[in-house]
């Protein structure tokens, strides 16, 4: 299990295509099909993991399930894998069923997969009889396995024993009730040996006779009557009405749960054809079943565009009473606090529009779709409107939403900044937001605040555009308290610590609201604080009281140095004022700067690291105390490296100069060399640069994003380009896009350029830290947001301040070339 845990984390489809190729066998293994099932997920999926399967866009999971079924009919053939087959293509067949469309060739496939069902015992019989000897036990499809490929989503169809009877009755009476769809099932185009061979076996077959191989006779005979009853059709009504209770008993119709006794029409249907219809003599026996069900296709959701209508399925209904309600959200949602459900009490509601509708019923068996348009007096209207069905007993309820608010949030100094979006995507400028008994108003720029809470915790709020007031949305947000936190940088330089000297410490505050940068104007009190520490123990404090800082440049202070310096520490401690809590809060940070160590210790030398200028080798001195180089003294080095688990040893000598040279460092993580009791270590990848990339960047779809890198080395621009080994794949390591991204030599940055829309990983050769990168479509608004109908993304930066080249020397001067702007260097 742990090579398969490594293959998954590890390898691509094409690693695993390779490997499958070298060891057919693998496709035998439950785990590595598993694994190279996974790798087939398209990469727009990717970004719905820990998404409830119903919630994702059904275009994309439709997509998804056509990639899964193509591949599951071409390589899923041995008998060990058909639990995994039958499960790919029942979600397949369930979703389009869902959408009202019936793929037959799905359908065959699925069918004909042996596994032990209500319908199929006579299958299984014959089954068991052939293929026991050659395959042995086993080798049935079994219920209610659990696949990873799946698991990456919440609440997805379960292959059962019950959604399998559900699925192949409903796709069985599609073609009984409707001669059609038969017929074009015969014509359609197969792909698949086995529909082809169905085809060509049962073109002049009736529908009974061709499935009577896969599905038992006696269920058949049944499905048969009962599509044909559902149908609408009457010759035969009373014929199937006998075979029905011949099949089930004289009580079949009762399981039917009818609430209506009607016998009269089929007692004349048996006497036009001389038939006698046992069931019609026992008038308390023929009970029919009353259905009125919403279809599954209907939309829950319509855009403004759109005209609002539905699909009922009645049976034996009469007239249908039809009542829209349309729920007053603003007050219901600021009573509530809880979203509609299709199960609220109505009493004391008054319906806006009741109307009577009539299916036509050639008899109670027979099955009609109901299609119910809303009054145009709503069908132009943002609201919720509540459907309610009562017929001949039975009741049935819809919701069904038009109009959309979604909002922005922003941490700011002002609290929580919000800005609300319509169903377009398009900014409302006049909005209110009521929470806990309060309305807040937005600004003239359409921003509304909330301010920071004493009581942190999640907080429901309605939204509500003031250009139509009625509707109103009900939505959440984790309401935080006002927290700061000081960041600062400080800069002393090593070679300005130098007695009787004056140096120069470099300040850079920051302040956090929240986690969010927010100005310094904000601070009071500011006081720097530097403590100069001595081997003597005579050290010097220096206070600057009300310390300038600036949002736009560091701030400057100058100390003397004195004899005998050990350590630096610099303290920066301010105030801010917590609106919420009407409280000064204090905050600090500190740095400390270390020098002549190596007097404290009895140890008279020690090792440098010098980085060599013209390409990535390296120099380890060997120095005294004063500077002198130790020669010929043996060293022990060990070498870290990506592709070595254990580090590798050497001894080398210093020469003359107390030097030991080392050449290219390609591929190398540490170093540490001893000498005696001198030690010293060095992390390679961030000796020469220290790249802080982001472990998490947004963009959008076909666009451009440049992150700042700058590699561990000093070469010309085009082997700079060149030795850059980027890795971008999606988020499941199924594939790699080299395609996508690219290194610019010439300013320092990695480009990531024109990729679709997914989640997907970024590694550097030598670099420890991945970037996920996650790619978004939709329309881009001015504050640089995304929004799609399925979320809001803040987009990064396309491009950062980078120093891209520097200059010059010391004597000439330096030039120092940027790349990106939105900062301030010195």
């Amino acid at each position: 299990m742990f090579f398969f845990f490594f293959l998954k984390k590890k390898k691509t489809k094409a690693q695993l295509d390779h490997l499958a190729s070298a060891r057919p066998d693998l496709w035998s293994l439950s785990a590595f099909v598993e694994t190279y099932i996974e790798k087939l997920t398209p990469v727009s999926m990717t970004k719905y993991r820990n998404v409830t399967w119903d919630d994702i866009p059904i275009d994309e999971r439709k997509g998804f399930l056509t990639v899964l079924y193509t591949w599951a009919c071409q390589y899923l053939d041995q008998p060990v894998q058909r639990s995994l087959k039958s499960s790919i293509l029942f979600a397949f067949v369930n979703l389009l069923q869902q959408e009202d469309k019936y793929h037959f060739e799905a359908f065959l496939e699925y069918l004909n997969i042996p596994r032990k069902s209500q319908f199929n015992s006579k299958l299984v019989q014959t089954f068991e009889k052939t293929t026991k000897k050659e395959w042995g036990y086993g080798t049935l499809a079994e219920f209610g396995h659990s696949y990873s490929f799946f698991n990456g989503y919440r609440n997805t169809p379960r292959w059962t024993a019950t959604s399998d009877e559900t699925l192949v009755k409903e796709f069985l009476m599609k073609l009984f009730t409707d001669e059609s769809s038969w017929h074009a099932l015969l014509q359609s185009e197969m792909k698949t040996q086995f529909a082809k061979q169905f085809v060509e076996k049962n073109g002049k077959k009736s529908i009974r006779e061709a499935f009577q191989e896969l599905i038992d006779d006696t269920v058949l005979e049944q499905w048969e009557a009962e599509g044909y009853l559902y149908s609408g059709q009457t010759a035969n009504a009373a014929n199937y009405i006998e075979k029905l209770n011949k099949l089930q008993g004289l009580n079949y119709v009762n399981l039917l749960k009818s609430f209506v006794h009607v016998c009269t029409f089929f007692f004349f249907l048996a006497m036009q054809q001389s038939i006698t219809c046992t069931a019609c003599f026992n008038k308390k026996n023929i009970v029919y079943a009353v259905e009125l069900e919403f279809v599954e296709s209907n939309p829950k959701y319509v855009d403004m565009k759109t005209p609002i209508e539905i699909e009922v399925i009645a049976k034996n209904t009469g007239e249908i009473l039809c009542k829209v309600f349309e729920i007053n959200t603003k007050s219901y949602f600021r009573e509530k606090q809880t979203d509609l459900k299709s199960d609220m009490e109505l009493d004391g509601f008054h319906a806006a529009h009741e109307w009577v509708t009539t299916p036509t019923f050639n008899h109670p068996f027979h099955r009609v779709r109901v299609k119910i348009s809303l009054p145009s007096e709503l069908q132009k209207k943002r609201g919720v409107v509540f459907i309610d069905l009562i017929a001949n007993g039975q009741h049935s309820r819809a919701i069904i939403r038009r109009g959309e608010i979604r909002t922005i949030e922003r941490i700011t100094a002002r609290g929580h900044t919000f800005q609300m979006l319509d169903e377009s995507g398009e900014l409302i400028k006049n909005g209110t937001i009521w929470m806990s008994g309060h309305a807040y108003h937005s600004d003239d720029k359409g921003e509304i605040d909330i301010p920071f809470s004493t009581d942190p915790k999640p907080q429901k709020i309605v939204l509500q555009r003031n250009d139509d007031p009625e509707f109103n949305v009900l939505s959440s947000f984790d309401h935080k308290s006002e927290s700061y936190e000081l960041q600062c940088g400080f800069y002393l330089d090593r070679e300005q610590i130098i007695a009787k000297k004056v140096a120069t410490v470099l300040v850079r505050p920051g302040i956090l609201l929240n986690g969010f940068r927010t100005t310094v104007k904000i601070i009071e009190r500011p006081k720097l604080s530097i403590e100069i520490k001595t081997s003597d123990s005579q050290g010097v404090n220096k206070t600057f009281n009300n310390f300038k800082l600036s949002d736009g440049a560091e701030s400057v202070a100058k100390i003397s140095i004195p004899m005998n310096t050990t350590e630096v520490c610099v303290r920066l401690e301010c105030q801010v004022t917590n609106q919420s809590q009407n409280k000064k809060v204090g905050l600090e940070k500190s740095q400390t700067f270390r020098v002549n160590g190596i007097h404290q210790t009895s140890q008279i030398e020690s090792f440098h690291l010098i980085p060599a200028a013209a390409d990535a080798s390296f120099l380890v001195a060997l120095y005294g105390k004063t500077g002198e180089g130790i020669a010929r003294a043996v060293c022990k080095l060990e070498l870290t490296h990506h592709f070595f688990t254990k580090p590798i040893e050497l001894d080398v000598m210093t020469d003359h100069a107390g030097h030991i040279h080392l050449p290219a460092m390609h591929g190398f993580q540490a170093l540490e060399v001893s000498h005696g009791t001198v030690r010293a270590k060095w992390d390679l990848e961030c000796t020469l640069t220290i790249n802080d990339t982001p472990r998490t960047v947004h963009m959008i779809e076909g666009g451009a994003l440049h992150i700042p890198f700058v590699l561990n080395h000093h070469t010309s621009s085009s082997s700079d380009a060149k030795s850059a080994k980027l890795l971008l794949w999606d988020e499941l390591h199924a594939n790699i896009f080299p395609e996508h991204v690219h290194y610019d030599a010439t300013h320092k940055e990695i480009v990531v350029h024109k990729l679709k829309a997914g989640v997907y990983t970024l590694a550097v050769f030598g670099h420890s830290r991945h970037i996920t990168i996650h790619v978004t479509q939709g329309k881009l608004l001015d504050n640089n947001f995304v929004v799609n109908n399925n979320e809001i993304l803040q987009l990064s930066n396309d491009r950062l301040l980078q120093i891209s080249h520097i200059v010059g020397n010391k004597k000439d001067g330096v030039q120092i070339i940027l790349n990106g702007f939105g900062s301030y260097i010195n």
